[in-house]
Parts: C-alpha cells; structure tokens; sequence
C-alpha cells in the first residue's frame, strides 16, 4: 500500500480510539506529517525499535507495540512449550508511555500462552538482564530509547543470555511483521485479566536484592575505598531516569561516604525538564552537577 492508503486504513480502523483517531483525523489536509508517519515502517533490528511517538506506522505507539510483541511471541512459540513456559521478563524506564507499552507488551504476550514476569515499576537495563538469567527466562523485553530525546520511545529485545536478540532472530521477527496484520493479527487480553490468571507475575524487591547482592559481590577492593573515603566526594546523576535508586544504594555500599545527588535530576520525569537529552555524551546536561 501507499502511505496514502495506509494512512486511510488506520483512520478507518476501529482498532483506534476516538483520541487516536482524533490525531490522525488532525493531519488529514498536512501530506506531509501523513507521509512522514507512514512512509514505511519503524526497521526491527537486533536492538528491536526506536522512533519518536505518536500515530503511524514510522512511530511508537501501542499499535506498533502489540505488533512487534505478536511477533516476538510467535518467535518464542516456534522453540516449542517449555520456551513459552519459561517465559519472558518485561522492563520500562522512565520516558513517557513506558508503563502502558510494558504493560501491553506482557498482555500480549500472555494471549499467546508465554509466561510473563514484569517489573513493578522502572528498573535499569543490567536488571532486565540479570532477572531474564536469575528466572531462566527465554527472552526479555524493555521500553527505553536510551539517551535520545524526550520525544523517543524504544522496543529492545534481549534473549535467554540477557543479551540483546541474536541477528537471525531478529530477521526472523522482521519477516513475521510483514505477514501479520498490525490490526487483525493481534492476539489481545487486558493486562489485569492475564494478572489474575497467574498469567502475567510481578518482580519487585526481591528481584532487586538478589540483583544488587550479585553487584556488590563483584566489588574487590573495598580496602582502598576506606582509605579516603572521609575526604573522597562524588556527585551523581541519573538525568531523571531508572538509576535514581539502585545506583546510589551501590556506591554506598561500596563505602562512598560523601555521595552528592542532583536533587533536580533524581525527580523522575519523561521530559526530561533540566536537560536537552539524558545524554551522558552531552557534557551540558551536566550543568547541574
């Protein structure tokens, strides 16, 4: 199809709800935003999906989602019983619509019969991949873009090594977008129902403590931290994002006495309001620091 008629078969879907539509309704005489947003697909690669969020078929949103995660669950369906027993792990950060893409990525992957551990609320990356190893998880999901800017979202896909999805999983995701519908080849339940089925399980504090007592055992040296630590100062950042509480915690237990966390920057929050982009390269978005 053309982007002109993808466009038109979105608008007419009754898969959109009247705020989505609404938008998309919004757009109707600009050729331009239509193309833009439906010019083509967002690329699944072995990082899975990243783009900027709103409606179409060249942005994140829930549509996108629940197709990239019908995908997925096939893919995990295809290595047989015990892989879907086995399961995946499911984490979001801080960026807007995290928890709704994380929530309906686990619900679709509980409609299709693949064990769902989910994270209570945002969680590091490394935590997504050490509960995919701890749990013996297939695979894992996670809702971040990483360092881009507010207006990103992102899918990344890891498998059973924690690691991102291999080249030829990934191609095999790819081609089984193409075949399915991003409408009528979804397999849906609400999240809620798939929770109260034992289908979906929530990971939560005691995911952290055996996650952190694995990062604390790796430390070798604690002697040389004691030694200056009375006068050893470091200031700390996580830009607003999932870092805010695991990190800090970490460097106390190292023994770092005089920790200084940005108070502005460990308010959680998606738009990011003190920096441009959560850019650790950017050396501005360390102003504040």
């Amino acid at each position: 199809m053309t982007w002109r008629e993808t466009y038109e078969k979105w608008l007419n879907s009754p898969a959109l709800s009247e705020e989505e539509w609404k938008e998309l309704d919004a757009i109707r005489d600009d050729p331009k935003e239509i193309e833009d947003r439906f010019y083509a697909p967002l690329v699944f690669g072995t990082a899975g999906l990243r783009g900027i969020m709103g409606l179409g078929t060249n942005r994140m949103n829930i549509h996108v989602i629940r197709h990239a995660t019908q995908a997925f669950a096939e893919l995990i369906a295809a290595e047989g019983a015990e892989a879907m027993k086995r399961g995946v792990c499911v984490c979001h950060d801080c960026r807007n619509n995290g928890v709704a893409f994380a929530r309906e990525a686990a619900a679709i992957m509980a409609a299709n019969g693949v064990h769902v551990r989910i994270f209570e609320s945002l969680r590091p990356t490394p935590e997504l991949s050490f509960a995919i190893r701890h749990y013996g998880a297939e695979a894992g999901i996670n809702v971040t873009a990483s360092h881009n800017p507010k207006e990103y979202n992102g899918y990344k896909v890891y498998w059973s090594d924690g690691a991102q999805l291999p080249p030829q999983h990934a191609a095999a995701i790819a081609r089984e977008l193409e075949q399915i519908d991003i409408f009528t080849g979804v397999r849906r339940m609400e999240f809620d129902d798939a929770k109260a089925q034992g289908l979906i399980e929530i990971m939560g504090a005691e995911t952290d403590e055996r996650f952190m007592s694995h990062v604390m055992a790796m430390v070798n040296d604690r002697e040389s931290m004691a030694k200056v630590a009375d006068t050893f100062h470091m200031v700390y950042t996580p830009f607003h994002g999932c870092g805010w509480k695991l990190v800090p915690e970490a460097l106390r237990g190292l023994g770092v006495k005089h920790l200084h966390c940005v108070p502005e920057q460990m308010v959680l929050d998606g738009n990011f309001p003190t920096v441009v982009s959560p850019n650790p390269e950017n050396p501005e978005g360390f102003y504040l620091a």
